[in-house]
């Protein structure tokens, strides 16, 4: 038998009450409910369209109370329309939401100096639950690139009773349409006229997991985009990724000209470094010296950039300007570049690459070179040369080249790239206290965690470094930093700390951590019965060498035995030396990336807790009497 929540909304004027059923299944992991849905996108006259959205949604809790805010953007090529909404509370009182009601805002605030990117904002936040939140709007599109993705599900923790998309066009437009996890849509086809239909339903909510995948790839939807298109009279095509790569290289065209004054710097900078590869270097850094990121859309801006002549001049840009600056400077000194496209973003690694069409949202700068191509991002101005970080590493890319764009991928830094190691001296007295001398190096990606360390006040570095460890009551002293700045680059820390209590005492005897810092994170939530894959997305290494000195009057007790784990996530080793006054610590955490299926977490679960188990065991050292 199903059981099903009741909720009664009252309809004004008629004083009825109706009961909205929904299936218990659709209630599991949920903090809100898709009641109903709609998108219809129309393609209109002179390469335009529209789209009405139409949703309703219960609000079961506290944590879906976003889903009471309304945000409609729009741009200089657009214009918004709120059209209704009303939000119903559980004992039938309703709140009718109007236009006045909306503020707006510049939609990048914050972030940019000059905006066209503006959107309508209305926020509401519920005092109890359920409520039933449901609105509808209308925007008309001045152009018809675009690329969407419908999903009915948004995000986790949310499932869908009823959804459906609508696309409408003329029977002559061709569209690129990928469905995912659902059924071919419905088609009527009429003299002028062509619609189809997709309908989702009782879809569940998506709980999320630790180590998941990227939502998109695990609900259902629709991909879809024009093969044909214009956009402020620059006509285009999605026929192949070289004819979107022709059409982004129309928009940079005429863009890439300098003023005097950074013709003649570019030309002292080619002066004084005659070997291209050290020259290009010069060049990244003089304009990461001369220039900051600002987000700017103007124009058509959010695809084409500011020309180098007014980027040199302001000192700032967007990604896109800030690369098409960066290759002015490179052309003027003779060095071949390539603006590209990139999927950029947390777990942004995948690209359908048989759906040619704008699945982008960041540029970067590629250098091919005889026997090497160095990427750059260009939006930082701390970022070594050659370094792209995790934001856009390993990634898909289109390479703009005038009649011969191509997607790529960006490198991917492995475990030969992300290290980090230590080496550290222990000594300890008989009440536990213990000072640690510690070298420490992080490389590749682990550097790009902790890049921001350098320019940390004295005292909030000396609280991450402590971070993590398990330390009540320390003191940091001769902290140094270094960083080398090369294309897989490096940061290192040395430092002295004094730890109360880092070691336990009982009797004669003190308890020492062979683990007193920590490098890396074994542990990972336990999750009984995962029902979703699971990703790590890059291989690192750790490696931790501790020396501890044994005062005189000492002896080990208690060792730990040397050991070697293997698994298909990673492998796991210690080793114990035992010498005259010392004893000798060295622990290696290799860790691999890969994706693999539900029923594999615990196997995964169980490797990690094993490491983190090793990492928390005690030498016993013994005072003799």
């Amino acid at each position: 038998m199903r059981h099903y929540l009741v909720i009664f909304v009252l309809l004004l004027g008629s004083k009825m009450l109706i009961a909205q059923q929904i299936d218990s299944v659709l209630l599991k992991n949920a903090d809100n409910v898709v009641l109903d849905k709609t998108l219809t996108i129309t393609t209109l006259r002179n390469n335009s369209y529209e789209k009405h959205y139409k949703v309703k949604y219960l609000l079961l809790n506290k944590k879906a109370k976003n889903k009471a805010r309304i945000v409609i953007p729009y741009d200089e090529f657009s214009t918004a329309e709120f059209i209704s909404g009303t939000i119903t509370f559980s004992d039938g009182e309703e709140k009718k939401i109007k236009r006045k009601d909306f503020n707006d805002y510049s939609s990048v605030s914050g972030f940019s100096l000059y905006e066209e990117n503006r959107m309508l904002y209305y926020n509401y936040e519920p005092t109890s639950y359920p409520v039933i939140v449901e609105y509808a709007y209308k925007i008309t599109h001045k152009h018809n690139f675009f690329t969407y993705f419908f999903s009915p599900i948004e995000e986790y923790g949310q499932s869908v009773l009823n959804a459906s998309l609508i696309l409408n066009t003329a029977p002559h437009e061709v569209f690129h349409i990928k469905t995912y996890g659902s059924t071919e849509p419905e088609v009527l086809e009429g003299e002028d006229r062509i619609s189809r239909f997709w309908k989702f339903a009782a879809m569940p909510a998506l709980e999320w997991e630790p180590f998941a995948v990227d939502i998109r790839s695990r609900t259902s939807g629709v991909l879809l985009a024009p093969v044909h298109f214009e956009f402020d009279g620059y006509k285009g095509s999605n026929e192949s990724w070289m004819s979107l790569g022709d059409w982004i290289h129309l928009l940079q065209e005429g863009r890439l000209e300098l003023p005097e004054s950074a013709k003649a710097d570019i030309r002292k900078i080619a002066e004084n470094h005659p070997d291209t590869y050290e020259r290009a270097k010069a060049i990244y850094e003089y304009m990461q010296a001369r220039t900051r990121y600002v987000s700017i859309q103007l124009g058509i801006g959010g695809f084409q950039p500011f020309n180098a002549n007014t980027v040199h001049e302001l000192g700032y840009g967007d990604c896109k300007a800030l690369t098409n600056y960066t290759q002015a400077l490179f052309h003027e000194a003779g060095i071949e570049s390539y603006y590209s496209l990139v999927k950029a973003g947390s777990n942004a690694y995948e690209l359908e690459d048989e759906f040619t069409a704008n699945q982008f949202n960041h540029v970067i700068l590629c250098l091919p070179m005889n026997e090497d191509t160095i990427w750059m991002e260009c939006t930082s101005q701390k970022m070594p040369f050659g370094f792209l970080g995790d934001f856009t590493d390993n990634r898909p890319a289109l390479l703009i080249k005038e009649n011969g764009s191509t997607l790529v991928k960006t490198p991917r830094y492995d475990s030969r790239h992300n290290q980090s190691s230590s080496i550290a001296h222990m000594s300890f007295e008989s009440n536990g206290n213990a000072s640690l001398k510690v070298n420490r190096n992080h490389r590749g990606l682990h550097y790009d965690n902790i890049s921001n360390y350098p320019s940390l006040e004295p005292r909030e570095l000396k609280k991450q470094l402590g971070k993590g460890a398990g330390w009540k009551n320390y003191t940091i002293n001769q902290l140094q930093t270094n960083v080398v700045k090369s294309r897989i680059p490096e940061i290192s820390l040395s430092y002295q700390v004094d730890v109360l209590a880092l070691g336990s005492t009982s009797g004669n005897r003190v308890f020492l951590p062979a683990a007193p810092f920590k490098s890396y994170e074994a542990a990972v939530p336990k999750v009984r019965s995962r029902q979703t894959p699971f990703a790590v997305y890059h291989d690192e290494i750790f490696s931790d060498t501790l020396f501890i000195e044994v005062p005189k009057g000492y002896q080990l007790e208690r060792s730990l035995e040397s050991l070697s784990l293997e698994s298909e996530f990673g492998s796991f080793s210690r080793e114990i030396i035992v010498e005259e006054g010392q004893l000798v610590l060295i622990r290696t955490l290799n860790l691999k990336s890969g994706r693999w299926e539900a029923d594999q977490y615990a196997e995964f679960y169980d490797f990690r807790e094993k490491v983190d188990r090793y990492d928390q065991q005690r030498l016993v050292l013994v005072r003799k009497e």
